[in-house]
């Protein structure tokens, strides 16, 4: 098994899913702001409309990654996350490799896959970030303002 292989795909993945998520943040913070505007006049179907916002959201960032990258899809978000992917790499290379290749492969893994998700790369994805929490805070003033 080419394992050096695995980690640079698995990689790959990660960053277009993040630019994914980034490429579409503004069509979630346009439809944020249009579903918060109906909110005093139309609660209920505004509730409706934010939580199917987050799930068309889903949607579509799942069919660019499956379009792009098919059956090779690794990280698909729903059976498997990005985390437990590489935790599932992580388990194969301690199995299957000897001690010196190892931690070569463990190093790579963790320079490739596991500094593309750690909290001092939030900055690179702020574009989504600021959208999904522009979108929460809708979510929890629809809530609180139909109690």
């Amino acid at each position: 098994m080419n394992f050096v292989n695995k980690i640079y795909e698995l990689a790959e993945q990660i960053a277009y899913r993040h630019k994914m998520l980034n490429h579409h943040a503004a069509w979630l913070l346009l439809s944020t702001i249009a579903v918060w505007s109906l909110s005093d006049n139309h609660p209920i179907p505004a509730i409706v409309a934010a939580i199917l916002i987050m799930g068309f959201y889903a949607v579509i960032i799942m069919n660019d990654m499956k379009t792009k990258y098919g059956d090779k899809l690794i990280a698909d978000g729903r059976k498997v996350s990005i985390e437990k992917a590489i935790k599932l790499l992580k388990t194969e290379i301690l199995e299957k490799c000897d001690n010196q290749e190892q931690q070569k492969l463990l190093d790579l893994l963790e320079k490739k896959c596991l500094t593309q998700i750690q909290f001092k790369n939030f900055f690179k994805h702020r574009l989504f970030w600021i959208a999904y929490i522009f979108w929460v805070w809708m979510l929890l003033d629809l809530l609180i303002l139909n109690r």
